[in-house]
């Protein structure tokens, strides 16, 4: 269960470092 867990960690923070670069393309920050 833990190690789940810090799989879907590891996925969200990838995914939130990818949106964040996305937006900054989009706004040009």
């Amino acid at each position: 269960k833990d190690k789940v867990l810090l799989f879907r960690n590891k996925d969200i923070v990838e995914y939130a470092l990818y949106v964040k670069k996305k937006w900054s393309t989009i706004y040009g920050a």
